[in-house]
């Protein structure tokens, strides 16, 4: 999927064309990286638990090593 970048500048009006297009282009990223088809697989980290609670720190700094 290509996405064509929007050139915001000062003095340019944000107009509901543009916004729905940035909202296309997220949701298509969001799609393609839930199922696995940007370029490559999505994979967890080992060990950790990913839901935004648990202290995954262990984890993160093992497989930064």
């Amino acid at each position: 999927m290509g996405y064509t970048k929007q050139n915001f500048m000062d003095g340019h009006t944000l107009t509901a064309a543009k916004l729905n297009h940035m909202e296309a282009g997220i949701a298509a990223a969001w799609d393609m990286a839930g199922s696995g088809t940007g370029g490559g697989a999505v994979t967890g980290i080992p060990g950790a638990a990913g839901d935004g609670e648990t202290d995954d720190t262990e984890a993160l700094t093992a497989a930064l090593s």
